[in-house]
């Protein structure tokens, strides 16, 4: 499950939990004083939001290449 922590709502943080919807994997977001943003998937924590969407994109890509696999 993805874990996504964030201090204040703002454009950046409305673009995360649309792309963390749009791929449709459980989440769970939490509004928590004093954090920043901060996505969280097992023990792979990520802080910022470049490094959070590179991550999502990368899952995004995942998630593509598994559903068109033939195998």
């Amino acid at each position: 499950m993805l874990i996504f922590t964030y201090t204040a709502t703002n454009p950046q943080v409305r673009e995360i939990i649309e792309k963390l919807e749009q791929l449709s994997l459980a989440h769970q977001v939490i509004q928590e004083d004093g954090i920043g943003l901060r996505l969280q998937e097992g023990n792979k924590v990520l802080v910022g939001f470049e490094s959070i969407k590179t991550h999502l994109e990368e899952l995004e890509g995942e998630l593509k290449r598994w559903y068109y696999c033939g195998c």
